[in-house]
């Protein structure tokens, strides 16, 4: 009792210590210091006698993660200079030809991890016509006419290729290179419908692209019958991810839309800026926790979501696609705010969780994962600002607004669980404000491995990005009709390709109310019919789980 009394006052001036620092540092923060003060009453109440409570292990808890802080930071000091140090022996060189040749448009370290170690990063933005397009041409011509023709600076990449360099920097450049309408521009005249554009998108995903010229293509596929057999056309923009993120992409296709923005009135707008800040001693622990989390993440385990071995780029495929039915984006809005306020985005990732639980439950000799890890993707800049001119919100090329945070999907915890449970628990990591802190860390190293000489990128970088299993990407697309290169749309999707051993590619994109889910997937690892089934058999039922989860909640329908 007397060495339970005294490991108690011990800890009781740690924490009345951590209280007064977090008020004189950070002001703000008072929510965090209320609850530190709170946990010391309960420790001074707490009788010698009794065994530990449960404040008390929420103590050490909390003074764990002060001491871990402490470590990480301490690590960090000590590490940080050894890094300076081999960065400037192995960037002697391109450093001191950039400065020399001051005047070349380098790519941002972001891009040139794209260009250099993952060359099968290729964005492929599907647009769906509402009818057939009959000329083509005129297609062509008013594409021509928006990028190709216009001086503007924001639009000279369209113009420029890539030069990839063995040790020095990449950098754009426009000599030497002439736009080839026949390597530019195809057109796909025979009949073809969704599972066969599945297989000619999956096909072209394993085509790298021709460094020696622009890194984009546009496609139609004219005679299209989609899943609700409706004739019409797809025109598919394929551009290399080293060109720009999915923000930087869809402000460049807003470009050549009509209309380009919202309506006043719209609230895709007023969505994008709602953003919660953080105090200083909080930066300081999400920055710290952040680095914990990337050195010590473990390798997923090979399982039915992640191959064993590093995919080529030429390796074999599968994509699909599925128009949501049933649910828009308004209806997910309200089933959210019967889940206690959840997000559109959380309600899609709890679906996607538990499909994918359901799939390997399902399927005889799958391989149950523990809990995987994904990669987020997300923008770091305001939705709103897609919408913007160039002249209100400069526009730069590259990945300058892409960000990444690391995600548990806790399939294995959750696996006779249901969907509202998945949800539960993804909404605890998902709301972390430090998310956001997070988002920026990632891709700063992975900018920071985008300075290495190409030569070390290319052997350090797949030991490092293969941790997960899988990739997801949420696009929040126009809320308005539209048409784009004179063509009114129907609806949109896009595809990045799976690599390495990160074995499954997620992309959810949003269309005037609509959702559309697609997915990519290693093809050693599942055939076509069990991704089906995943996308859209097992994520609709998810989704209408949430659904009826909402009503009884209220006692009512949604």
């Amino acid at each position: 009792q007397a060495k339970l009394k005294l490991c108690q006052i011990s800890l009781l001036s740690l924490v009345d210590i951590y209280t007064h620092f977090i008020h004189q540092v950070e002001k703000q923060n008072m929510a965090e210091a209320r609850e530190v003060q709170n946990l010391s009453q309960e420790l001074l109440t707490n009788q010698a006698g009794q065994r530990p409570s449960s404040c008390f292990k929420r103590a050490c808890r909390c003074l764990g993660t002060v001491l871990l802080d402490l470590l990480t930071l301490l690590l960090f000091i000590v590490i940080t200079p050894v890094v300076l140090a081999i960065m400037v022996v192995l960037c002697f060189i391109p450093a001191l030809e950039r400065l020399v040749f001051w005047r070349r448009e380098y790519l941002d370290g972001v891009s040139a991890t794209d260009l250099i170690a993952i060359p099968e990063a290729i964005i492929h933005g599907l647009i769906q016509a509402k009818d057939r397009v009959e000329d083509p041409e005129k297609v062509w011509e008013y594409f021509s006419r928006i990028y190709l023709e216009n001086p503007a600076k924001e639009f000279r990449r369209w113009k420029e290729r890539a030069v990839p360099r063995c040790w020095c920097w990449s950098y754009y450049t426009s000599k030497g290179v002439v736009v080839e309408k026949a390597h530019h521009f195809r057109v796909v005249t025979e009949h073809i419908t969704q599972a066969s554009l599945e297989n000619k998108v999956a096909e072209i995903e394993g085509q790298l692209m021709d460094v020696t010229r622009p890194l984009w293509e546009l496609y139609i596929f004219q005679n299209y019958t989609d899943e609700t057999g409706k004739d019409c056309s797809v025109i598919m923009l394929r551009m290399h991810h080293c060109l720009a993120d999915g923000f930087t992409g869809l402000r460049q296709v807003m470009q050549a839309a009509e209309p380009n923005k919202p309506p006043e009135s719209s609230v895709s707008q007023a969505r994008a800026d709602r953003r919660q800040k953080l105090g200083c001693m909080s930066m300081l622990h999400g920055l710290l926790k952040t680095l914990r989390k990337i050195m010590l993440m473990p390798n997923d385990a090979p399982s039915s979501f992640k191959a064993k071995r590093l995919m080529k780029s030429t390796d074999p495929r599968h994509a699909v696609w599925h128009n949501v039915k049933g649910f828009s984006v308004q209806e997910l809005k309200n089933i959210g705010k019967r889940l206690d306020n959840s997000t559109v985005n959380d309600l899609l990732m709890a679906a996607l969780a538990s499909s994918m639980k359901d799939y390997v439950r399902q399927t005889p000799n799958s391989r149950l994962p523990a809990d995987i890890n994904t990669v987020s993707w997300v923008s770091l800049s305001p939705l709103k600002h897609i919408y913007s001119d160039f002249d209100k919100v400069p526009f730069k090329w590259g990945n300058g607004t892409l960000g990444a945070v690391y995600l548990n999907l806790p399939i294995h915890t959750h696996q006779e669980g249901t969907a509202t449970d998945m949800l539960a628990d993804l909404k605890d990591s998902m709301r972390d404000p430090a998310l956001m802190l997070e988002a920026g860390i990632v891709t700063k190293l992975l900018a920071f491995m985008g300075w290495f000489p190409p030569c070390i990128m290319k052997v350090v970088f797949p030991a490092l990005a293969n941790k997960v299993s899988a990739s997801v990407s949420n696009v929040p697309g126009p809320q308005f009709p539209m048409a784009w290169l004179g063509v009114p749309v129907r609806g949109m999707m896009f595809f990045v390709p799976p690599y390495g051993t990160i074995s499954i590619f997620v992309t959810i994109a949003t269309w005037n109310g609509e959702i559309s889910v697609g997915m990519g997937v290693d093809s050693s690892l599942m055939d076509k019919d069990s991704l089906k089934r995943i996308c859209r058999d097992h994520f609709e039922e998810q989704l209408s789980q949430l659904k009826i989860a909402a009503g009884e909640r209220h006692g009512d329908k949604v």
